[in-house]
């Protein structure tokens, strides 16, 4: 196959830049202007493109030797590479999105269980204490900060019912008998 990509083409020449193969059959026998072909063949082999113009189309070229006599001539048409590329950086934005809104949702998941929920239930705690329910259940039973926070919630309540107990003792008590 002589096409590379849609529009772009893959030719033959020799080492003054007769075109030796084309797909074209009007193509074969002429030259490549002199400057071109000088700056591909200092270039055939690197992998560098040459900018120039095929017709009216903007294109790159590309060169690589095949023999001391042979150069195999790649042509890209530069709408072409900007279509790709363009389309290219639309699913790489997409992917970004797409990994960023993910990435966001796991975040968001894990901080909710791991701190959120036990925020929560040590601020209903909280609530029950002050409703005069001392010794409410914790579930939390972290090792970090908010672990801590759970284990002085729960120390608390048993020594608010421990006081809130003596002080019943006290009203419903006579000391003197």
């Amino acid at each position: 196959n002589e096409r590379v990509g849609e529009r772009g083409q893959l030719f033959f020449t020799d080492n003054e830049g007769n075109i030796l193969y084309h797909h074209m059959a009007s193509e074969v026998g002429k030259q490549l202007r002199g400057q071109l072909f000088d700056a591909l063949k200092t270039k055939s082999g690197s992998g560098t493109t040459v900018a120039g113009n095929h017709g009216e189309e903007e294109v790159h070229y590309q060169a690589v030797k095949l023999h001391d006599l042979i150069y195999a001539v790649a042509i890209y048409p530069d709408q072409e590479l900007f279509d790709k590329h363009s389309g290219l950086g639309w699913s790489v934005a997409l992917i970004t999105f797409i990994s960023i809104l993910l990435t966001s949702t796991f975040i968001f998941s894990t901080l909710r269980m791991l701190l959120i929920k036990p925020i929560q239930q040590l601020g209903h705690v909280a609530g029950e204490m002050g409703r005069g329910k001392m010794l409410v259940p914790i579930n939390v039973n972290s090792t970090d900060e908010i672990g801590d926070l759970a284990k002085t919630f729960r120390e608390m309540g048993k020594s608010l019912n421990h006081y809130h107990e003596q002080v019943r003792y006290v009203a419903y008590h006579d000391s003197l008998t």
